[in-house]
C-alpha cells in the first residue's frame, strides 16, 4: 500500500513524523507492507495543487492524507 502525506510546512509534518515509527518512511505489517511518503508544499491553495498535482502525476497512491491545520486557523 503507498500512502502519500500532505502537509504545507515541515512543523506540520515533523508532527506527523514523531508519530510514525519507521525507517525511511516505510511500515512492515505482518500481512502488508506499507509505504509513507511524505510531501512539504508550502502554504497556500496555489502551492498545494501544483505540488500535489506534479507528485501525482508521476507516482501512483492507494491512499493520500492532506495533514496538519489544513488552512484552519481559530480567530
Amino acid at each position: 500500500m503507498n500512502v502519500l502525506l500532505v502537509a504545507a510546512t515541515d512543523l506540520e509534518m515533523k508532527q506527523a513524523s514523531k508519530h510514525l515509527s519507521a525507517t525511511k518512511h516505510t511500515l512492515y505489517r505482518p500481512s502488508k507492507r506499507v509505504h509513507i511518503e511524505q510531501l512539504v508544499t508550502g502554504i497556500g491553495i496555489t502551492q498545494t495543487t501544483f505540488h500535489l498535482t506534479k507528485k501525482l502525476l508521476g507516482e501512483s497512491y492507494d491512499l493520500v492524507m492532506n495533514i496538519g491545520i489544513c488552512g484552519a486557523f481559530d480567530t
